[in-house]
């Protein structure tokens, strides 16, 4: 999981030059539903994904 993680932030900071604002916004909020996925348990499921529905609905990224 850290190498993920190390993944996604030099592929972050490689793409920030070149990519537009809202994907980086999208890019985000596929992260965080990626991490939630990943990293939940039965605990944890639902205020996670609270946490990122919420998330999505204040970005203003339209479905």
């Amino acid at each position: 999981m850290v190498l993920d993680e190390v993944r996604r932030e030099v592929q972050c900071n490689q793409q920030k030059e070149q990519v537009h604002p809202r994907l980086q916004d999208a890019y985000a909020l596929k992260n965080k539903v990626d991490e939630w996925f990943k990293e939940s348990d039965g605990t944890t499921a639902k205020q996670g994904l609270e946490a990122s529905l919420q998330a999505m609905k204040v970005s203003g990224i339209e479905a």
